[in-house]
């Protein structure tokens, strides 16, 4: 943030909340110190991010600082901000999993049974019952028959 982005800032939190100002001006030996403190603490972030924090307190959609927090104040908002930040970067690394996931061809995928010789013609038969089953060629009744069977072929 440069240094008219901070006056910006500034005016928009002391507007917001007046409280603060009167509170710098009433407890700091030197108000304009203490905001070239808090320029320096949130120089590495936006306007905007700052601006969102300042209103995400304002219409109470994050919980307001304490009246004993105002020192803090700075402190806070950059909290709030690498929070968002910090969220949003979580956000993509999960998009961006998925993606990646999605990219995967289906076609690789088998069965752990087919792996496992000996399991791979009993999985195969299972798998080709549940076929005729969905196809309509066996009934439910005979579906659960021949499943039962095969379960005690395994066993």
């Amino acid at each position: 943030m440069t240094d008219a982005e901070f006056s910006t800032f500034a005016k928009r939190l002391f507007i917001t909340f007046p409280d603060v100002w009167e509170w710098l001006n009433a407890n700091s030996p030197d108000p304009a110190e203490t905001q070239r403190v808090w320029r320096g603490v949130l120089k590495d972030y936006r306007l905007d991010e700052c601006l969102i924090a300042i209103e995400a307190w304002a219409t109470g959609r994050k919980p307001i600082f304490k009246a004993y927090e105002r020192a803090q104040i700075a402190i806070l908002i950059r909290q709030s901000v690498q929070f968002e930040r910090d969220k949003e970067a979580q956000r993509n690394k999960t998009n961006s999993s998925a993606g990646e996931y999605r990219k995967t061809r289906r076609e690789d995928y088998k069965p752990l049974a087919l792996n496992i010789p000996e399991l791979a013609p009993i999985y195969l038969r299972g798998r080709k019952m549940r076929q005729d089953l969905l196809d309509g060629k066996i009934s439910h009744e005979q579906y659960e028959e021949q499943k039962w069977k095969l379960l005690e072929e395994v066993q």
